[in-house]
């Protein structure tokens, strides 16, 4: 009996000394809600690309229950990974170099499936908002709109060089090509733009052949010419020959 006694003074003696130990060093705060122990041990920070991923373990002070299972940390014990997302909070990836958002943060809002790098609006009807540059190897323009290879088809009315022109003088700029103003005002649509692009590009190619073709005509109408030059030079001289044998 004494030793029971011993054993569970000893051990009331090594919780208080460790709850206190665990509180100096502020790994065990209270929720005020509940008044339920945190209880927070640091492992080891994970430090990659201005990116830090803490990782730790974490006690649930709620009880335990008979039906419990032991996980891969112990019962009661999970292990955590960075920090924990919902899906109506806002979740911030801190990065330690660069002053991103609030402090540098990425912010994701899960509850409008939206992404903000460097700023914390967003404007309506888009999901990723950057205040900055950026740089990639790869990136891919899903288009949903008619790639202009319509421009090829025999029934495309392409306008001519000279409506091209009159439309230059008029508004400053190519057809369907937005003007500076509307740029100014709602920047450029990746996916539309190449669009265009494309068919500038093929629109070209249509004025290149035609004047590939133009040019063929002309040459062989100078070479036409230019043999018969030269056939009435031969029959001139011919003719000049015969004027002094008659001499």
């Amino acid at each position: 009996m004494k030793l029971r006694r011993y054993l569970f003074f000893y051990c009331s003696l090594f919780l208080i000394n460790t709850s206190l130990s665990l509180a100096q060093n502020n790994i065990v705060t209270v929720n005020q809600a509940t008044g339920a122990a945190n209880v927070t041990i640091p492992l080891y920070t994970l430090n990659a690309a201005h990116v830090s991923l803490p990782i730790s373990l974490s006690y649930s002070a709620t009880g335990l229950r008979i039906d419990d299972v032991e996980g891969t940390a112990g019962v009661g014990w999970n292990l955590v990974v960075g920090g924990a997302t919902t899906a109506n909070r806002y979740v911030a990836l801190q990065t330690t170099e660069y002053n991103v958002v609030h402090g540098g943060n990425i912010v994701l809002q899960p509850a409008a499936g939206s992404v903000t790098i460097g700023t914390s609006n967003i404007p309506p009807g888009f999901m990723l908002a950057i205040n900055g540059s950026g740089i990639a190897t790869s990136f891919t323009v899903q288009s949903y709109a008619n790639w202009p290879d319509y421009v090829f088809n025999t029934d495309y009315k392409l306008r001519s060089l000279d409506q091209v022109k009159t439309y230059i003088d008029q508004n400053h700029h190519l057809p369907d090509i937005p003007s500076a103003d509307q740029v100014a005002k709602d920047g450029i649509n990746l996916g539309e733009i190449d669009n265009v692009f494309t068919k500038k590009i093929e629109e070209r190619t249509l004025y290149l052949i035609d004047k590939d073709s133009q040019v063929k005509d002309l040459q062989e109408k100078i070479k036409l010419r230019e043999e018969r030059i030269r056939k009435l030079e031969d029959e001139t001289a011919q003719l000049i020959q015969s004027t002094k044998k008659v001499q």
